[in-house]
């Protein structure tokens, strides 16, 4: 049986005072059960799916550990708490399991029904995006297992093994190696899969990383603000990728492994701890053991993070990769520009993609790829197409004896020529950051 209006579970303590409740929502097209502890209403749980639980708060705060369990369990689900004025400050900080509303005694009806109303509504959605996502899985491939060199072999089976623990992972290599794509391919094959998978920049601020890690109750700031849910929030059931882990200022890290460690968080402007729920996956493009030494990053979240490690090696140390990827950013790209098909690399043009040392990894093929599509709109790529994007001196001389140090160097400096001396432009093409370039053309200059 299903109620039209939505199906209501009542924890026991509105109860006790007449089966007037029941019968009143009854009348009013809502399927409703009662229970009389929290060991009761988890078995009606299990019975059937029910959109709302009505629970008084004196007893949900007494289950509030059940009550967690169950949100962990069905995250979509609404709790709405009957409860006095004296306790509604303390209720909205310390009940961890979070409430989706809180109505004060002695209750309006027709508050309790706009209540109801709004909390089916908004658990009937939630579930229907669960489902949608669980669709969209089924029909879409999971993330591709490219590359065929000893390296991308050896990260295929790492993905393979980790995405069947929760343990924290830590991915280490240069910038635009392929992290996050490894990331999301670990969230894809995971249990988690059908929940979120959130990334974020831990390149911002302190302040504004901290309110994007934890988020923020109403009073938090000087300036009006609404509650802000955070990533760890957001990420609930799923998988949280921190970007650049290297980055979080110092003031942060503490409170990211307490995050991590107790599975807890505390909002800006908030005292009580919120329990959260996701699987941590973090990237780095510095050596964390070295950060540590200088005194940058808290070893114990080092530990924590690299219970589970990849290393991922620069493109130009897997060069078997690099047709694969050749092959799969053409086909995106393609997609992208509507083009109606992929169109064809000649040899020479793939001996010459792979013989270059790619100094901004696979940021920079595919931007190198991008460019070549847009100026070749024909149905080959050759050496000529190259040469609008690498300069005729690099890309009509694929061999040349030269090192791949020596053509790095070349192209760098053809792209700098070719932007006018332009670096932030220069960095963006090579798909590097300014300090790698500065760094890059610091070297140059002392060894002519």
């Amino acid at each position: 049986m299903c109620g039209d209006s939505g199906n209501v579970l009542i924890l026991n303590g509105i109860v006790d005072r007449g089966e007037s409740l029941v019968r009143w929502l009854q009348q009013r097209d809502y399927f409703v059960e009662t229970a009389s502890t929290i060991e009761q209403a988890q078995t009606l749980l299990r019975r059937r799916r029910f959109d709302v639980i009505l629970a008084d708060a004196k007893l949900a705060v007494r289950a509030m550990e059940g009550l967690a369990k169950v949100r962990r369990n069905e995250p979509e689900i609404s709790i709405i708490l009957i409860a006095d004025p004296v306790s509604e400050g303390s209720l909205r900080e310390g009940f961890k399991p979070g409430a989706s509303d809180i109505l004060l005694e002695p209750v309006n009806p027709q508050s309790l029904l706009q209540a109801l109303s709004r909390c089916v509504v908004y658990t009937r959605a939630q579930r229907e995006i669960t489902q949608l996502r669980e669709f969209i899985q089924t029909i879409l491939p999971l993330a591709e297992r490219i590359g065929d060199s000893p390296a991308s072999k050896r990260m295929h089976e790492f993905v393979e093994l980790a995405a069947f623990s929760d343990a924290p992972v830590l991915i280490v290599g240069e910038e635009a190696t392929g992290k996050e794509f490894l990331a999301r391919a670990i969230h894809q094959r995971s249990p988690r899969r059908h929940r979120p998978f959130v990334r974020v920049s831990c390149a911002a601020p302190a302040s504004s990383l901290e309110s994007e890690l934890f988020g923020s109750e109403e009073d938090a700031f000087a300036w009006p603000a609404p509650r802000k849910k955070g990533v760890f929030e957001l990420a609930e059931g799923g998988t949280l990728f921190l970007d650049g882990i290297e980055q979080v200022a110092m003031s942060v890290q503490a409170k990211l492994l307490c995050a991590i460690q107790k599975k807890e968080i505390v909002r800006l402007g908030g005292g009580a701890p919120v329990a959260v729920d996701c699987r941590v996956i973090a990237s780095t493009g510095e050596r964390l053991e070295e950060q540590v030494r200088q005194g940058a990053f808290l070893a114990e979240l080092r530990l924590q993070l690299a219970r589970c490690c990849l290393e991922v090696p620069p493109l130009r140390e897997r060069q078997a990769d690099i047709p694969s990827w050749v092959h799969f950013f053409l086909r995106q790209l393609s997609a992208d520009l509507n083009r109606s098909t992929t169109p064809e690399l000649s040899s020479a043009a793939l001996q010459l993609l792979t013989r270059y040392p790619w100094p901004g990894n696979l940021r920079e093929l595919k931007n190198v790829l991008e460019r070549a599509l847009i100026l070749s709109p024909g149905q080959m790529l050759d050496e000529s197409a190259l040469a609008h994007v690498f300069g005729p001196e690099l890309a009509l001389r694929p061999g040349c004896g030269q090192s791949l140090k020596e053509l790095e160097k070349q192209h760098i400096l053809t792209t700098l020529r070719q932007c006018g001396g332009n670096h932030s432009k220069t960095a963006r093409l090579l798909g590097i950051d300014r300090s790698t370039l500065y760094a890059k053309l610091k070297r140059y200059a002392a060894t002519g």
